[in-house]
């Protein structure tokens, strides 16, 4: 009876849990906080298979073991055809570890999203900036070159690109990405500053 009454309790959790998420299915992460709820009912399952193989009621243990392969063909199925976006999982990963100041995880995740999708600008970008944080002006200079041969009009290229030249010493070509940028994102205060001070250098 207890035992009858939590299963339940839980389950009434769980479609509580699924219905009030039900209107925000938008955000990412709704179904996380259910997976404890769904756990009980997976260790309950393992328990009563346990225990019916130790009573030696084969019966109870084919009827389990068959409902648990059933169950784990239904949900493993892709009714919908599903594909995962490699590109933005990957995107994603490299941003995170860039955040949690692990800069180099995230330049190898940013390389794998570009395997996915060679064209990502955001990716590219970020790996001109990652470069550049490292210290690797050379590489950094390839990038942002290659990119803006096909996005001349990328304020951030143009900025990593004039960073680039920056440290490299080179401030009259600095010069000219850093006035690019102040005419594409007049209120980005930052290229004020590095402008000022590659025209001081001069």
């Amino acid at each position: 009876r207890k035992t009858r009454d939590m299963l339940f309790f839980v389950l009434l959790f769980v479609l509580v849990t699924f219905l009030s998420y039900l209107p925000f299915f938008f955000f990412c992460r709704y179904r996380v906080p259910i997976v404890p709820g769904l756990l009980l009912f997976g260790a309950y399952g393992i328990d009563r298979l346990l225990r019916a193989v130790k009573e030696e009621k084969m019966r109870e243990v084919f009827f389990i073991a068959a409902s648990g392969v059933v169950c784990f063909l239904v949900v493993s199925r892709n009714f919908v055809n599903y594909r995962p976006n490699l590109s933005n999982y990957y995107y994603l990963r490299g941003a995170a570890y860039v955040s949690a100041g692990r800069l180099e995880q995230g330049m190898r995740e940013y390389a794998k999203c570009l395997q996915v999708n060679p064209d990502r600008t955001e990716a590219r970008e970020n790996m001109a900036a990652g470069l550049l944080a490292l210290g690797r002006y050379d590489e950094a200079g390839q990038w942002c070159a290659e990119l803006l041969r096909t996005h001349p009009n990328s304020a951030q290229t143009h900025f990593n690109m004039g960073l680039t030249l920056y440290k490299k010493g080179l401030f009259k070509e600095a010069v000219g990405h850093f006035e690019t940028v102040a005419g594409l994102k007049p209120d980005d205060g930052r290229v004020y500053y590095y402008l000022g001070s590659a025209l001081a250098n001069q």
